[in-house]
């Protein structure tokens, strides 16, 4: 799938109260999809699910993690999304910074 196929024009998400970070979920969506070549609506399903989780107060204190607000989310960035996303959700990576850091780190140096 290519960048200017209509299913991006189409991608409009109210996942957020926040059209700035719908916005963010959107393009952290596109960036799944090119790195991992997974399906649009698999990486759609992928990151509205990693942004429900972490910003859910029930799932985060069963996780012992602090809830994520819109601004975290942001600071990640649309690639650092993308691949927290995956590494959460399809690699069922630890609640771990640093070996998510690994894990990253591992993707570039391979």
């Amino acid at each position: 799938m290519r960048w200017n196929e209509p299913i991006w024009d189409e991608l409009v998400l109210e996942v957020s109260n926040d059209a700035g970070t719908n916005h963010l979920l959107v393009q952290a969506i596109k960036s799944l999809h090119y790195h991992s070549g997974l399906p649009a609506e698999e990486c759609t399903q992928l990151v509205c699910r990693h942004y429900t989780l972490l910003s859910d107060p029930v799932h985060c204190a069963g996780l012992g993690i602090r809830v994520h607000d819109d601004d975290d989310f942001h600071a990640e960035g649309p690639l650092g999304l993308a691949l927290r996303s995956y590494y959460r959700l399809v690699l069922k990576g630890q609640e771990d910074e640093d070996a998510y850091r690994q894990w990253r780190a591992s993707l570039r140096a391979g």
